[in-house]
This record gives C-alpha cells, sequence and structure tokens, in this order.
C-alpha cells in the first residue's frame, strides 16, 4: 500500500469522527455555500471551532473556500466532499452496503 494514500485516508477518516466537523459537511452538501458565521449560528458552535474544523476539512480536499469578501470566507463542498457526505447519509439511513 501507498503510505501517503495511507496517510490521507487516516487524516480523511480522523476529520469526520469529529461530530462537529460532519455537521458542517452534511450542511454544505445541501448544495449552499456558507460562510463560518453562518454554519456557527446554525449549530450553536463557537466560531473558532468551526474555522478549526472548516480548515481541517479543507486540508482533506472535503471543502474548499470560494471566494473571500472582506473578513468573510465562503466555503462549499468539493466532488470528493459530496461523494463522502452521500456515504455518511447512507449509513446514518441504515443501509448496508456491500
Amino acid at each position: 500500500m501507498d503510505e501517503d494514500k495511507v496517510l490521507f485516508a487516516k487524516r480523511v477518516f480522523r476529520s469526520l469522527g469529529n461530530e462537529g466537523r460532519l455537521k458542517i459537511l452534511l450542511r454544505l452538501s445541501e448544495g449552499e455555500a456558507l460562510t463560518g458565521t453562518q454554519l456557527s449560528k446554525e449549530f450553536d458552535m463557537k466560531r473558532g471551532l468551526v474555522s478549526e474544523g472548516l480548515r481541517c476539512l479543507e486540508l482533506c480536499g472535503l471543502v474548499r473556500m470560494t471566494s473571500k469578501v472582506s473578513s468573510f470566507r465562503l466555503y462549499e463542498i468539493t466532488p470528493f466532499g459530496q461523494e463522502a457526505s452521500e456515504w455518511i447519509r447512507s449509513i446514518l439511513e441504515g443501509e448496508k452496503n456491500d
């Protein structure tokens, strides 16, 4: 196995093991680009935790910053993040994948 790919997979699964980051990913998978402030208010999370979560998800290629206006950064899901969120939703809905 390619060691870099193993490390990347570990990083992705670790990032998805956090409930806050998981909520952020699933919310962004609904198709609307949002700022950290919007996510913070929606989930009643501290802005710093949302920022940290977005950075982690971005480093894994699950979300990306689409634009920066003044001090606001707009985030959206990536195609890889969309695939991951669909897989996660199937688990949450109790579907079994072979």
